[in-house]
């Protein structure tokens, strides 16, 4: 890509509320509050889960896991880094 000019982006996201038990090992996903997503799940065409209302050590390690991935971008010779914030994911 950079021998002939382009530039490459990543995305990162954490998809908090929108996640699924099933990706999950079967635990609930966390989000800013126990409040599911009303509308059906795009995948499942079922209920989203009620998530788990994030802790302040879950916020931290939220944190610091999108450092760490903004981190691993770079070292992988990323251009930029974009940050999914919608959709009922975790940012939104």
């Amino acid at each position: 890509m950079h021998e002939k000019g382009g530039k490459i982006i990543l995305q990162i996201w954490h998809c908090g509320r929108a996640a699924l038990t099933d990706f999950l090992g079967g635990q609930s996903p966390i989000a800013p509050s126990a409040i599911a997503i009303r509308t059906p799940h795009a995948y499942t065409k079922g209920p989203h889960p009620v998530p788990k209302e994030m802790t302040k050590e879950d916020i931290k390690k939220v944190i610091e896991e999108f450092r760490q991935g903004a981190k691993n971008a770079k070292e992988a010779g990323f251009d930029g880094l974009e940050l999914h914030g919608a959709n009922g994911y975790l940012v939104d």
